[in-house]
């Protein structure tokens, strides 16, 4: 329960962002690990209690302000906040049922753990709310979960330091020299400002729809082979499910060859800090948009078309930067409800994102003895029309995933969606 004393902090401009944007998405951030042998659950308990004492954005409640919203600090947590531990003969039904839920900001901790266990086997799952941090830190989250459980098993003590510096989304300039902060902080223009064209075929919305979370395999030799053959054309893993993504968008959403497309792509901005950390949990991610037409009748001439827009894009030292010096004058020059109204009136939520979460390598994952046979992460579960195709790698094989609210007709529509992208990988490596 809130009190008069209870340790109070401003929340970040990220956070702000992040809390407008619910009306387009959960707000949440989902992870799966699967273990090829049962962890210790009251070790990981306190492993989390550890990480959560320092973290204490992950213990805290948001509160929402007219003038400037801010969060306060919960000092009275346990475990039973945050921790479930689940014993099933259905572990997929379990995670699905606990992953797909949504983080409340208004909740006295901002991540939920489980650990699912079926026939001596144990799945690692989290969901953290996206206000907190983003996939960088999510990433962070969990290789420290790691060493930390070695740590104790090894020694009898945790003896890794959590960071918990600044959240600030302008530390991305700090080790800048003054001539580029000079230039980056003037970066005001609009990233969101362009026409939506093209519509992802949900259905009309009804009572069903709920979250879900879509997936499609891709195994290791055929990526191996993919990624073999985007390197002999010059291309980027990006670039290659660009191109896969957009032809599928082009086909399932009957949009000619000539009409342009739109597509928001994360950038990780931690490419731009010391050692490629931010100072405290916290997010750090940019937009890259990637806008194509004339895509051409087969997968290599959409390539060229995606690789030429995106080499401009890699060549602006600036890259992802843009619209940060925008939104952190609008936070510190008007109270909050006035920013985020002026927000809202510029910002066009794109219909389309991309969002490659990246490697989770499983020798970093190793928990004593027991090995990472699988993991994958999606970002937060988007409300329709909105769609973002999501791909996580592990040990070279690749898991997609659209995460929706959605009934199981758009299931069925997002499942094919994901095969009709896979089909055109395998296409482009026959």
């Amino acid at each position: 329960m809130k009190t008069n004393t209870q340790e109070r902090f401003p929340a970040e401009m990220w956070d702000k962002m992040q809390y407008i944007l619910r009306n387009y998405y959960d707000g949440t951030m989902h992870s799966a690990f699967y273990y090829d042998g049962t962890l210790d659950e009251n070790l990981l308990k306190d492993i989390y209690m550890y990480i959560l004492k320092t973290a204490k954005i992950l213990r805290s409640t948001f509160h929402k302000s007219a003038i400037k919203s801010y969060w306060t600090v919960n000092e009275d947590y346990s475990p039973d906040d945050f921790f479930y531990f689940i014993e099933t003969d259905d572990p997929e039904g379990e995670l699905d049922k606990f992953i797909t839920q949504k983080i409340d900001e208004k909740s006295k901790c901002q991540i939920k753990v489980a650990l699912i266990r079926s026939n001596g086997k144990d799945i690692l799952a989290y969901i953290i709310n996206h206000m907190c941090f983003d996939g960088g830190d999510l990433r962070y989250t969990y290789l420290t979960t790691a060493k930390l459980y070695n740590e104790y098993l090894e020694k009898g003590e945790f003896i890794t330091k959590i960071k918990d510096g600044s959240r600030s989304a302008m530390q991305v300039y700090d080790i800048f020299s003054e001539e580029d902060r000079k230039k980056a902080l003037k970066l005001n223009s609009n990233v969101s400002s362009v026409k939506n064209v093209g519509f992802f075929p949900y259905v009309e919305a009804t009572k069903e729809d709920r979250n879900r979370i879509v997936k499609e395999y891709i195994p290791k030799e055929e990526f191996l082979a993919f990624k073999a053959k985007g390197k002999e054309n010059n291309a980027s893993i990006n670039d290659l499910f660009l191109t896969a993504y957009i032809r599928t968008i082009y086909a399932m959403c009957n949009m000619k060859e000539s009409d342009e497309l739109h597509i928001s792509n994360m950038v990780d901005l931690r490419r731009y800090m010391k050692d490629g950390q931010t100072y405290g949990l916290t997010n750090m991610t940019g937009y890259m948009p990637c806008g194509v037409k004339d895509i051409g009748s087969d997968f290599t001439s959409t390539l060229k078309v995606v690789c030429a827009d995106t080499q401009i894009q890699k060549e602006d030292k600036f890259m992802g930067l843009y619209s940060i010096p925008l939104l952190n004058l609008a936070f510190n020059t008007f109270i909050d409800c006035i920013a985020s109204f002026c927000i809202k009136l510029g910002y066009k939520n794109p219909i389309f994102g991309m969002s490659n979460i990246g490697i989770i390598k499983p020798e970093q994952l190793v928990m004593g003895d027991k090995n990472l046979v699988d993991a994958w992460s999606t970002g937060a579960v988007k409300y329709k029309p909105y769609v973002q195709l999501a791909m996580t790698t592990f040990d070279n094989s690749v898991t997609m995933t659209i995460a929706s609210r959605m009934n199981e007709k758009d299931a069925e529509i997002a499942k094919k969606f994901l095969e009709m992208v896979h089909q055109n990988i395998k296409d482009y490596i026959k």
